[in-house]
């Protein structure tokens, strides 16, 4: 019985490299979206206050709907599994809708824990960092958990709901 757990450096590589990809997929798709998304906005003469916000918007959901699609690939790595990318938008194209509107509460979560962390930090900037740490190690334990459930259910077929 060790102490510490088998280092496991292949899967552990893997995971890196197709966390590097998954980046990359994320930040194309970014760039592919917001160059036309800039170019109706400033043409169309959006308010300056609002055309940044919109951008965003319009960048951000679809990428991170895309990334959601496709983030069983991470939970595959780690366990030394290879899915490609497209092997995962067929795997989980069942469940767009669903997914859609996981992305949708998930970025709302965010954005709630953003709104939170920054009205503390302006009344006390200490303990707005503090909530601000334990609200990003909150989100990134909850993206681990929807990614590693829709790994089970789309790549191993487990059942959500078990009766």
């Amino acid at each position: 019985n060790a102490v510490l757990p088998v280092w496991r450096g292949a899967e552990i590589g893997g995971y890196i490299i197709t966390m590097i990809k998954l980046g990359l997929m994320a930040l194309c798709g970014a760039i592919v979206i917001a160059i036309p998304v800039s170019f109706v906005l400033v043409a169309t003469g959006g308010a300056a206050d609002t055309t940044p916000i919109l951008i965003g918007v319009a960048v951000f959901l679809p990428v991170a709907y895309a990334v959601n699609r496709v983030s069983l690939i991470l939970a595959a790595a780690a366990v030394g599994e290879k899915i490609g990318i497209l092997q995962a938008f067929r795997m989980t194209a069942s469940g767009a809708g669903p997914i859609f509107m996981l992305t949708m509460m998930l970025l709302g979560c965010g954005l709630v824990a953003q709104i939170i962390a920054v009205a503390l930090f302006a009344i006390a900037p200490i303990i707005g960092m503090v909530v601000q740490a334990l609200l990003s190690l909150f989100l990134f334990l909850l993206g681990a958990s929807v990614m590693t459930t829709l790994y089970g259910h789309y790549a191993q077929g487990r059942a959500l709901v078990t009766q």
